[in-house]
C-alpha cells in the first residue's frame, strides 16, 4: 500500500520541487521526507537524478536554491 502511494504522487512532487513558490517548496520538502521514510528506493534516486543536473548547469539562481532546500 505504501509503495503504491509513493508511486502515485512521486511524479507530481518531483515536478513541484522546482517551483519558485516558497510554500510549495516547503510542502514538497515535507512530502519528500515522508515519502523517503516510507520507500527510500523509490524517492532518493529520482530526486538526485533531477537535482544534480540543475546544480551543475546553474542557469538560474532559482534552479539552484530549490533542489538544495528540498534535499536539506
Amino acid at each position: 500500500m505504501r509503495r503504491e502511494l509513493v508511486k502515485s504522487i512521486r511524479t507530481v512532487i518531483l515536478l513541484a520541487m522546482f517551483s519558485q513558490d516558497s510554500t510549495t517548496v516547503t510542502n514538497v520538502q515535507s512530502c519528500l521526507k515522508s515519502m523517503s521514510t516510507m520507500e527510500p528506493g523509490l524517492v532518493v534516486e529520482p530526486v538526485l537524478e533531477r537535482a544534480i543536473p540543475s546544480l551543475e548547469a546553474l542557469v538560474e539562481v532559482c534552479e539552484l536554491l530549490e533542489p538544495i532546500h528540498v534535499i536539506a
